[in-house]
């Protein structure tokens, strides 16, 4: 593959993963790291790193992201910042045991197939559940579930790539009954403290990278011409996103957002 198609390749993904950021608070680690692994694959980088490379540069590229599009939302007054905060701290804790089960302990593809199902199963109940009128405007702080959910955001959100919107907007919604459009600014917010911890953790694991990829300045398992290719693009497009996702109906969002993820889960398992 030729370099200047890499960089084509790498800024229409940025494109794309930028406006789905905005508009509905995912960090397009589900673009992104699939995408990554075909382009490293075909580099002909080793299987062995291959899949936490496309990890790594992916949540770097989701802090990025994130914290330009979690500043768009919080200026539509979207973000809960108590959940955000609570979401993130304990995500971050999460993230340590993440990074070390891919980088150490992980192999195959089990994981993958399971969190696809995860991701239909919460599909299924964006898709069919109402939400309480009620409950939606409770301001309530539900400290343990909201600490428990940011762990294991962000364990898997560190295992998968993804920035934990896919996962995190699914509990704001469903369990902690918070209006879809707040779910999605309040999870711009964790995601720019869980992002950066993960993406820390991948910079920071040493893998001998041969001579021939220099041109893609891997640190780590993290690559920084895809990381700025890909994060320039997502930064000016994620700002249309969060407009669009301000003006659509809360109802259809929700089901538009169900949609994605079952998308993404079939895709996980096939």
């Amino acid at each position: 593959m030729e370099i200047f198609l890499i960089y084509l390749l790498l800024l229409v993904v940025g494109c794309i993963v930028g406006f789905t950021t905005g508009a509905l608070g995912l960090g397009g680690g589900f673009l992104m790291v699939p995408i990554l692994i075909y382009l490293f694959q075909n580099l002909g980088i080793s299987d062995d790193y291959v899949v936490a490379m496309a990890v790594g540069t992916s949540l770097s590229v989701i802090f990025l992201t994130s914290l330009n599009s979690a500043y768009s939302h919080s200026k539509f007054g979207n973000i809960i910042w108590k959940y955000s905060l609570l979401l993130g701290f304990s995500g971050i804790m999460g993230t340590f045991v993440g990074v070390q089960i891919v980088t150490k302990y992980l192999s195959g593809d089990l994981h993958r197939m399971l969190f696809g199902i995860m991701l239909i199963i919460l599909s299924l109940n964006m898709a069919l559940s109402k939400s309480d009128p009620k409950l939606e405007n409770s301001q309530e702080i539900k400290y343990l579930p909201v600490i428990f959910c940011g762990f294991l955001i962000g364990i898997l959100s560190s295992m998968f790539g993804i920035g934990g919107g896919t996962i995190a907007i699914p509990i704001l919604t469903i369990f902690l009954k918070t209006p879809i459009k707040k779910s999605i600014g309040t999870s711009l917010g964790m995601m720019v403290i869980i992002s950066l911890s993960g993406s820390l953790g991948y910079f920071t694991n040493s893998v001998a990278i041969p001579q021939a990829y220099n041109y893609l300045n891997f640190i780590g398992y993290v690559s920084l011409t895809s990381v700025l290719s890909i994060g320039v693009m997502s930064i000016i497009f994620s700002r249309y996103g969060a407009k669009l996702s301000n003006r659509i109906n809360a109802g259809l969002l929700k089901k538009f957002f169900g949609i994605i993820l079952m998308f993404v889960g079939l895709t996980m398992i096939i």
